[in-house]
């Protein structure tokens, strides 16, 4: 102790570390895995989505060239026409009206066939923008499309797996989770030795963690994620018993000797 004009000066220092509740960090482990499924899901939905997206722009350019080669052969064939009406026109078999009216029919078909074009540019940039490239890369387009037969674009195991569904599915697993992860240990019961007969008296109890000894793998699952269950071993479950008879003995009967045996009759051995 340092001596200074005031006195003797003292100070404590402590620390103090909080520790997780039993299955705690596994819940927590648990939740966030539920949650990280949920992210991959919405991954894999925006793949389909954009899968979806690129085969309905590349349909849609299909269908735009399609469209301009029916406006070429109507082109094609009403200049024909017009040939032939003019021809009419100089042996008096047809008159001009019907010619201006040839012309004014290619005229609205070389306009619808601009506005095509235009979409059909417009189209190709989104298409190209989809797949990452330069919007004024050249697109091959198939001459055939083969369309599915109905039967195969309905099937039950896709619906089933579809990401959508998944999605949700790990999201209600992320719900479950945090409940667990939420929940307080207020009430625990306890029990020596093989204590696996007494799960169901310990939800009836309303403990919320049971711990004892000797639990089988599908004694867990009686659990029901309603009580954790602690198995701390056959031994070390009651290897502190003796300590409390000789207490209780000691208490009740002062002038009896009482000797606390040193012998560890555990048969297991930790490595």
């Amino acid at each position: 102790e340092p001596e200074t004009r005031t006195g003797a000066q003292r100070f404590k220092v402590s620390a103090k570390q909080m520790l997780p509740s039993f299955g705690s960090i596994t819940a927590r482990e648990n939740y966030k895995n539920s949650l990280a499924d949920a992210v991959y899901e919405d991954i894999a939905i925006a793949k389909r989505k954009l899968v979806a997206s690129i085969s309905q722009s590349y349909y849609n350019l299909y269908a735009l060239k399609e469209k301009q080669t029916v406006l070429d052969e109507n082109i094609a064939l009403l200049e024909t026409y017009e040939t032939l009406a003019l021809t009419s026109v100089e042996v008096g078999k047809v008159s001009a009206v019907d010619v201006l009216r040839l012309q004014m029919r290619q005229n609205e078909l070389e306009q619808l066939k601009q506005v095509l074009e235009q979409d059909y540019l417009a189209e190709k940039t989104l298409l190209n923008k989809l797949l990452n490239r330069e919007k004024n890369r050249t697109i091959s387009i198939d001459n055939e499309l083969t369309m599915p037969s109905e039967n195969s674009l309905i099937n039950s195991e896709n619906l089933a797996l579809h990401p959508e569904l998944l999605k949700y599915n790990k999201l209600y697993e992320s719900v479950e989770k945090s409940e667990l992860l939420n929940k307080k240990i207020r009430k625990v019961a306890l029990l020596g030795g093989a204590g696996s007969f007494a799960i169901s008296n310990a939800k009836r109890a309303g403990a919320d963690a049971y711990v004892s000894a000797d639990f089988k793998y599908h004694e867990f699952f009686k659990a029901e994620k309603s009580i954790l269950l602690a198995d701390i071993g056959h031994y070390e479950s009651e290897q502190f018993t003796k300590n409390l008879l000789v207490d209780y003995l000691t208490k009740k009967i002062s002038n009896f000797a009482v000797i606390l045996s040193e012998k560890s009759t555990n048969p297991i051995y930790y490595i």
